[in-house]
């Protein structure tokens, strides 16, 4: 068949995607987007701009059901723009977190009467464990449980340039305008989702928990097959087959008085959740003001909870910084208002300083270490 009349085919396909009640929104993105034949990708892929297929694979190996299941799933890609969201993460493993949650998202909506009814193909990856979790949520587990990627996974994502990010977030709001326009009603919570993105807040629990992965004791560098696109290409990538654990993590949380609950109780939650992702060997939570008031120590086997705050009076990071000397952690996070004289430098230790207060009169910024400041 020649080209011409397999590209006629995929402009059929698209008009029935349009069509489809169920997909009023999603198809509303076709609008803005020329769907290319290219024999030189495997399946198909997406930068968040253009989208590719290979007319061999998709009209001699998928169903009409699979293509039309395919087409759907690049869309969201796009929508949910996850070449940008890529950012400094493994590309594969990125990949399939965005394919776990698009999967799931699609077979979610499977129950409804369909026109045409996708049918997701085999080899595709669908865990209902990451239901209503986000691609970011997704990749922290596969990570912090060292998933490998399937000797027969295809990526289909593409990571894009700073030129071609920018056309494709101008596509995607265009595209949410337009719908809006039309009286077309968005996937839940996207408007949000979009506007976020654009105006982006500091991600702090990513920052955080970037911060714990980064002291993995055996991380290493490997060298992965080369990908199919690039036969003659060989990239060095994480080997997270061997990325090994967190094995001392100090956290020391501040309860003098000026520290609220709520404050302690929210990251009181998030190093919960490091606790559970990563699960270092050993885990020591200790609670300062002017001295040492508390220590409790987990170990790997032992859950995170049930927490006593004890109240405390002024600060001081002198009994802190000897506790650090003494014990000698992978790594130590301290979570303080900032309001007293620094700590003397700690050298060889990673410390991440955590506070939430950025105006305050008495104010001393650290002498070492990286700094995260969270705003409201």
């Amino acid at each position: 068949m020649e080209d011409k009349d397999l590209k006629k085919r995929l402009d059929n396909l698209a008009i029935k995607i349009i069509r489809e009640p169920n997909l009023a929104f999603i198809g509303s993105f076709l609008f803005n987007l020329e769907i290319e034949l290219d024999k030189s990708v495997p399946t198909a892929c997406t930068n968040g701009v253009y989208l590719k297929v290979n007319p061999d694979f998709f009209y001699n190996v998928l169903s009409k059901e699979q293509r039309f299941f395919t087409i759907i799933h690049e869309l969201w890609h796009i929508a949910k723009l996850h070449s940008l969201r890529m950012e400094d993460r493994d590309p594969m493993l990125w990949n399939m977190a965005c394919d776990f949650h698009i999967n799931w998202l699609i077979q979610s909506q499977c129950n409804r009467r369909w026109i045409v009814t996708p049918d997701m193909p085999k080899g595709c990856l669908y865990d209902e464990k990451y239901a209503d979790m986000s691609e970011e949520e997704i990749y922290d587990e596969l990570l912090s449980h060292s998933k490998e990627v399937p000797a027969n996974y295809e990526s289909d994502l593409v990571k894009s340039s700073k030129e071609e990010q920018t056309e494709a977030i101008h596509k995607v709001g265009s595209t949410l305008q337009m719908a809006k326009n039309q009286g077309v009603e968005t996937a839940e919570g996207y408007s949000t989702f979009f506007t976020e993105f654009v105006k982006p807040k500091l991600n702090w629990r990513r920052i955080l928990r970037k911060f714990c992965t980064e002291q993995l004791d055996k991380a290493d560098y490997t060298w992965r097959r080369p990908n199919r696109r690039y036969p003659k290409v060989y990239m060095p990538s994480l080997d997270y087959s061997d990325t090994g654990t967190l094995t001392h993590l100090m956290y020391f949380l501040d309860v003098s008085g000026s520290i609220s609950d709520d404050d302690i109780k929210l990251f009181n939650s998030e190093i919960k959740a490091i606790k559970e992702n990563l699960n270092p060997d050993k885990l020591t939570l200790v609670q300062f003001d002017t001295k040492i008031c508390r220590i409790d120590v987990f170990t790997k086997d032992m859950p995170f909870s049930n927490i006593e705050v004890v109240a405390g009076g002024g600060t001081s990071y002198e009994d802190v910084r000897n506790l650090i000397l003494q014990e000698k952690p992978t790594a130590a996070i301290i979570f303080t208002d900032l309001c007293c004289s620094p700590m003397q430098e700690v050298r060889k230790i990673p410390v991440m300083w955590v506070t939430r207060y950025t105006d305050r009169q008495y104010r001393e910024n650290p002498l070492f270490g990286k700094i995260l400041e969270i705003k409201d």
